[in-house]
């Protein structure tokens, strides 16, 4: 009797909950209608986001290319050892302030992620409205409205853009970039991976110019014939490899999957975001009348 009681109860209580949610029924369809409205109405302020992305694979350089230069340097040191492009290597690169810089600077960036309008004012969108209206609670802010971007305003928008992933396995490095303009996400790629292939080129002939230079400095102190031819045949791989980093294509990493121009965008799914919203603006309309109703019953006691 116990147990049959207890499922009588709940039974009478859930009949009581949907005779609160009928009586309300018009008070709980407005309230998640009104809701629901809001949120689809919000969904269509949500600028659309494209994404580019880019597959690089790291090449690994002959070890036996620098053997030479290891015997030789633990002989005479003052010798620089050329770098491998190791996956660590890029990696920090692409995550260096150092490079960003660079491509901002050398493929013009700047006007890519700060775009000016005709009439000389920059697009700023609703953050600028933001700001506006800031400036005018606040006019101590003006001052710093009308300035033009600097280059850490450029750093700061690549590292919220920029993505960078490393697959261990498949030895591959992915650069992701998104933005509102499909062509500004695929460009910001494209002068990464530009201004990567230009510092790792610039660095692999800077230190073979040091090197040829040294090696031919040992020549004119060195006169066992077996050493000199060494240092001949390592001479001759410092100018290819000179050679090889003006080239640049190939050179420190081998693109997999190059950045194109996205035509669909990765974010917002206004459907889902719709979807969401009406859940839950339905669950808060059945709030709002177990509320209205609780409240009613108070006052009728």
């Amino acid at each position: 009797m116990g147990s049959e009681g207890k499922a009588l109860e709940k039974e009478i209580n859930l009949v009581d909950y949907w005779q609160v949610i009928w009586a309300r029924k018009l008070l709980i369809i407005m309230v998640a209608a009104v809701l629901t409205a809001v949120t689809a109405i919000y969904s269509l302020t949500i600028e659309d986001i494209y994404q580019a992305r880019a597959v690089i694979m790291p090449v690994n350089r002959r070890a036996d290319a620098n053997s030479g230069l290891s015997t030789l340097a633990q002989q005479f040191g003052g010798l620089s050892l050329p770098a491998s492009a190791s996956s660590s290597e890029i990696l920090s690169l692409l995550k260096s302030n150092q490079l960003r810089e660079r491509a901002i600077n050398e493929y013009g960036l700047m006007r890519e992620l700060f775009p000016v309008k005709p009439d000389g004012e920059r697009a700023a969108g609703y953050t600028g409205l933001i700001k506006a209206a800031m400036a005018a609670v606040r006019p101590g802010a003006k001052a710093g409205m009308g300035s033009a971007p600097t280059v850490w305003d450029g750093i700061r928008k690549l590292d919220s853009m920029l993505t960078i992933n490393f697959d261990i396995k498949e030895n591959t490095i992915t650069v992701t970039s998104r933005h509102t303009d499909p062509r500004v996400a695929a460009k910001v790629v494209e002068s990464m991976l530009a201004a990567l292939m230009d510092h790792m080129s610039g660095e692999a002939k800077r230190i073979a110019r040091i090197n040829k230079k040294y090696l031919e400095n040992q020549l004119y102190s060195t006169a066992d014939p077996i050493i000199r031819q060494k240092i001949y045949n390592l001479i001759a791989q410092q100018i290819e490899t000179s050679m090889m980093s003006e080239m640049k294509e190939n050179f420190a990493f081998t693109m997999i999957d190059s950045p194109r121009e996205p035509d669909r965008k990765v974010f917002p799914d206004r459907k889902k975001i719709v979807k969401i919203g009406s859940l839950i603006s339905l669950f808060t309309g059945i709030s709002f009348g177990f509320l209205v109703e609780y409240r009613g019953r108070r006052k009728s006691l």
